[in-house]
Parts: C-alpha cells; sequence; structure tokens
C-alpha cells in the first residue's frame, strides 16, 4: 500500500518510515499541508496517517480537505491528545492510532484501512 504519513514531528516520521519499511508498505512522510497535497496528487489507491496536532495547522481539517478532493484515499488520524482524537472520531475518521504506538498496533491499524487488499507484506 502507499502510504502518506503527515506529522509535524521530525522524530514521528522517522519511526513511522522505519516501521513502515519493515512491514512492506511504499511511503512518504511529510511535515505539512503544503507537502502532503504534492504527494497526494501523484498517488493513486492510498491511505493516509495524519497527526492531529500539527503546529500551527489542523490535522482533521487539512484530512477533511483530503476526504474532498481524494475520496478514495483511506484516512486515519493519530495523536497523543485523547482530547483532540474525539473531533476527528466526530467527523467520521474512526479511532485516531494513541501516540506512541507500537509497529504491531500500526499494522492493526493498516489491516483495518485496508492495507492487505493494496499491496505490502503478506500476512
Amino acid at each position: 500500500m502507499d502510504i502518506l504519513v503527515i506529522d509535524d514531528d521530525p522524530a514521528v516520521r522517522l519511526v513511522l518510515s522505519r516501521m513502515l519499511t519493515a512491514l512492506g508498505h511504499r511511503h512518504w512522510a511529510v511535515p505539512d499541508s503544503q507537502a502532503a497535497h504534492a504527494v497526494l496528487k501523484g498517488l493513486g489507491s492510498a491511505a493516509v496517517l495524519c497527526d492531529v496536532e500539527l503546529g500551527r495547522e489542523d490535522g482533521v481539517e487539512l484530512c477533511l480537505t483530503i476526504r474532498r478532493c481524494f475520496p478514495r484515499l483511506r484516512i486515519a488520524l493519530m495523536t497523543g491528545n485523547p482530547a483532540a482524537a474525539r473531533r476527528g472520531e466526530e467527523e467520521g475518521f474512526g479511532e485516531a492510532l494513541a501516540k506512541p504506538f507500537t509497529i504491531i498496533e500500526l499494522e492493526k491499524l493498516l489491516r483495518e484501512l485496508g492495507a492487505d487488499d493494496l499491496g505490502g507484506r503478506p500476512g
């Protein structure tokens, strides 16, 4: 599966990149909405993992825009702030992946998003 990671924290992007590589997924890791839109234009079937709090940007608003522009993409939120996660759930993004998370939790989320249907490591 092609996966776009959007998180303003370089350490989170690095750890997620390593996890996604270990799970056999092609991925891009970007810090903000501008970089995300540049990558999304070139993707077909993909998933987006987006932080709820992106510095000065609102990750939920970004994901609402992505969903409007790219309705076929699968989107999941991640956050270290449980209160911020509720808004994403209210907007229909499901339960956010709680930071910090393990590779097992990430793999479970990707299965729920349909990663097995779109490629990635055989399970």
